[in-house]
C-alpha cells in the first residue's frame, strides 16, 4: 500500500511539474527582443474573437535575431506559421557613440503583411557610426490580417 502511494505522489508531482510549466524550454536572452501585446478591440462583440486570434498570432509567429557576417548589424527573422495573413511590424533603436564621446540615437520601424509560411528578413545596421555601436529596444508585433 505504501509503494502505490509513493509512486501515486510521485507522478502527480510530475504531471503538476508538467502542467504549471509547459513553456520551461522557451527561454529568450535579455537583448532578444520581446512581441508587443495589441491593442483592445474597438467593438464589444468582437472582442473575443480579436483576443483569442492575437493569442494565437504570437503561438504561431517566430523571432530570430543574430549578428550579422559583416558585424555592424543585426539581421532580424520573423516566420509566419499561423494559417492566415498577419500584418507585422517591427522597432528598434541604433546607438552610436563617436570619439568626441556623443551619442546619437536613431529609431527605425517597418512593417509588412507575411502570408503563411512566409519570412521577413531585415538588417539593422549600424554603418553610419564611428566607433561604437549598440541596437537596442527591439520590440516587434503581429496582428491578424
Amino acid at each position: 500500500m505504501q509503494r502505490i502511494s509513493f509512486v501515486a505522489r510521485w507522478a502527480l508531482c510530475a504531471c503538476l511539474l508538467t502542467i504549471t510549466n509547459p513553456f520551461s524550454n522557451q527561454v529568450t536572452s535579455d537583448a532578444e527582443a520581446q512581441p508587443k501585446k495589441a491593442g483592445k478591440a474597438k467593438k464589444a462583440g468582437k472582442a473575443g474573437k480579436a483576443k483569442k486570434k492575437t493569442r494565437g498570432v504570437r503561438r504561431c509567429v517566430d523571432f530570430k535575431q543574430s549578428l550579422a557576417a559583416d558585424e555592424e548589424s543585426v539581421d532580424l527573422q520573423l516566420t509566419n506559421s499561423c494559417k492566415f495573413d498577419i500584418l507585422c511590424s517591427v522597432e528598434w533603436e541604433v546607438q552610436c557613440s563617436s570619439p568626441e564621446g556623443k551619442r546619437t540615437e536613431d529609431e527605425s520601424k517597418e512593417a509588412t503583411t507575411l502570408e503563411f509560411s512566409e519570412s521577413w528578413d531585415l538588417n539593422a545596421s549600424a554603418s553610419a557610426c564611428e566607433l561604437d555601436w549598440e541596437i537596442k529596444n527591439v520590440s516587434w508585433q503581429c496582428v491578424a490580417n
